[in-house]
């Protein structure tokens, strides 16, 4: 399907109505419950359907391609994995991650794909049907299938986790969190064990580069043998 193609069907339900408006749809409405500081998992209820009458479960981008709202959430740093079920959404954090971090992205990641209050833009719409189709895409799940499956397992360890950023052409943008951020070995990890982890894999891959602030690293650990 071409870009225009997708473009066409954003905007399709207005043009084959002859443009008159669709029923108002309610307000999102996103209620957290307070995790604590000893629990690893929020509960999130909307008053929209995520999977309705199924269980979901996601711990990679790739097994979220179809669940666009698990797949953004999933995208914050120090998100493990993520449920849906009904209209509720269990978050998991990483080990070393903190909720009063978490919480404020992790409700504009749910709002940036469920909101209905405004409506796309021609320009917003062409670059959403443009996004998953090009080479910096293919590159992004490449490198999250080696992040999810191979360097995060290692670094767990340690107590830390590593986050995809952004992808910009070649150069791959990454953060350091948990056991990781502060850590006086961090940007050994990163040179000799993340970054020769995913050029092994996709030597096309030009820079790795660190957008971590290690000097507000509060838990930093390190075993070696990464």
């Amino acid at each position: 399907m071409t870009v225009m193609n997708r473009v066409k069907q954003i905007f399709g339900s207005d043009a084959e109505t002859g443009g008159e408006p669709s029923e108002a749809t309610p307000a999102l409405e996103v209620t957290m419950s307070d995790p604590g500081p000893d629990t690893d998992t929020c509960k999130i209820t909307l008053n929209r359907d995520l999977a309705p009458g199924r269980t979901e479960f996601f711990e990679t981008h790739a097994e979220a391609a179809n669940a666009p709202v698990a797949q953004r959430v999933m995208r914050v740093a120090g998100v493990h994995s993520v449920i849906l079920k009904d209209n509720v959404m269990i978050v998991a954090k990483h080990m070393g991650a903190d909720w009063p971090n978490l919480l404020g992205p992790i409700e504009e990641a749910i709002r940036a794909v469920l909101d209905a209050d405004e409506e796309p833009s021609p320009v917003d719409a062409i670059a959403a049907a443009a996004a998953g189709s090009g080479p910096e895409e293919e590159l992004r799940a490449r490198v999250q299938d080696i992040i999810d499956n191979e360097i995060n397992p290692s670094v767990a360890g340690h107590g830390g986790y590593i986050s995809l950023l952004d992808v910009k052409g070649t150069r791959v943008f990454l953060h350091m969190g948990g056991g990781c951020q502060g850590c006086g070995m961090a940007a050994q990890t990163l040179k000799h064990g993340v970054e020769v982890a995913l050029r092994r894999q996709i030597p096309e891959i030009s820079e790795v580069l660190d957008t971590t602030d290690h000097a507000s690293g509060s838990n930093p650990y390190y075993q070696s043998g990464f």
